[in-house]
Order: C-alpha cells, then structure tokens, then sequence
C-alpha cells in the first residue's frame, strides 16, 4: 500500500513543496535451500556407485520455514524551487526516511541465553539533502543544469527477512562427510539423518541462526550530474550529460 501527498505554496519567487510518502509491505519469502537433499561425489566412478562424499540436507522443524513480516517506509520531504533570475532556478530540498518493522523475529530462546542480540533495526533515520540549478543561457536553446544529494531507494526486505526465516526455529540443517553420509536415495526430500543416526528433530535441533547489527542501515547512494542541453533545428535537443554514484 503507498500513500502520497503534496502541498505546493508559491511565495513570490519560491515554490515551496511539502509532501509525504508511506509505504505499507506484506512480507512473505521462502528459501529452504538443501531442502530436497543435495548430494556430493568425488568423482563419476562414485556417483555411479552411490557412494557420495558429503550430504547436506534441511528440514521444518514445526514453525513454518518461510519468513513473514509486515514492514514499511516513511517518508517527508520539503523543497524549494527559488526563481533567483529570470535565467536562473535553484532547487534545493531536504527528505526524510524511516524504514520501520512492524513484526520481530521470535528466536530459540538459547539465542539470547547465548549473549545474542534478537532485536532488530527498525526506526532509523535516513536524511538525504539535494540541491539542483538550472541555468538558461538565453532564448531557451541552451541550457546548464546539474545538481547533487542522497537518495534512498526501496528498501532490500529480503536482506533482513533472514533473520525471521533463520531464527533457530523454522529451518534445521544437517551435514554428513565421510562414513557418515547415508545410503544415497534419488528420491526428493532425502533422509534426515545422517549414517550415525544423527537428524534434524523439532524441539531439540536449534536451526542456522542470522542476527542483524543493530545500527544496520539500509543503502543510500550520493549522486550528483552536470549537463548541457542544446536545441538544434528541427526541435531536436542534443544533450550531454555526466553522471556520478557513489554507494554510502
């Protein structure tokens, strides 16, 4: 769900824009690799045979292994459009954004137990200052504009939907090598076990576990052009134009 409002006020030569942006995310992702069992052979002669090296594995351990979550980002912004001469427009404004989680992960309790922090980063800041200009250098056939500033983007939610589907609870993975692979098997799914008789069991196999840094923010580029613009006859406009990105 998005949400958007703007407000424009003319105040002599300013335009001055108020407005806000708030999206609304429903969250579902799954990804159970080894689900189906993945087996490892030396070489040919050994898959031939059967005889596999390694054995990985993964299996629910009775919460479900895919991650949901609801989040959202939101967003204010304000900018002025000063008219500073006739031939001379200066842009400048300030957004603001707040990635923000409406659900926390529910870790094994031994997570914590074990000096872990379950929290997760919600609620940051995120400010993103530009300023633009766009100079007319006379009967509106060329033009100079350019500007620079910081940029948000939507945020990347699968990056922290790992630590909701990898919690400790959801998805428990098993590695045998050696002597302790077990009998191959080309059906789907594969044994959860290993030759020994060690297995993934919901209650007692604590699953991969993935924390995230509290002070985690997501990314921002700083991004700044510089262009000429001229109209040729015809009505056609030729451009050139300098581009420059540099992830924060």
């Amino acid at each position: 769900w998005e949400l958007t409002d703007n407000l424009t006020i003319p105040v002599n030569n300013h335009r001055i824009t108020i407005g806000t942006r708030n999206e609304i995310y429903k969250v579902r992702n799954l990804f159970a690799q080894s689900s189906y069992g993945v087996w490892t052979f030396d070489h040919l002669d050994s898959l031939v045979s059967g005889t596999a090296e390694r054995y990985e594995s993964a299996g629910d351990l009775g919460a479900g292994i895919a991650a949901t979550f609801t989040a959202g980002i939101f967003g204010v912004y304000v900018q002025d459009q000063w008219q500073a001469t006739p031939r001379l427009t200066i842009t400048a404004g300030l957004r603001v954004d707040m990635p923000t989680f409406f659900d926390k992960p529910t870790f094994d309790p031994r997570v914590a137990a074990d000096g872990f922090d379950t929290d997760i980063p919600s609620g940051q800041l995120m400010l993103a200052p530009r300023i633009g200009f766009n100079v007319d250098l006379g009967e509106r056939v060329t033009q100079i504009r350019g500007g620079v500033g910081m940029f948000t983007g939507t945020p990347a939610y699968v990056w922290y939907s790992n630590a909701y589907s990898n919690n400790g609870t959801k998805i428990g993975r098993l590695t045998c090598t050696g002597t302790n692979v077990p009998a191959f098997s080309t059906q789907l799914g594969g044994p959860l076990q290993c030759a020994d008789g060690t297995g993934i069991a919901a209650g007692t196999t604590i699953g991969e576990v993935n924390v995230i840094a509290k002070d985690t923010k997501f990314p921002q580029v700083l991004r700044g052009n510089l262009a000429l613009d001229r109209r040729l006859p015809g009505g056609v406009v030729a451009t050139a134009e300098f581009l420059f990105t540099k992830g924060v």
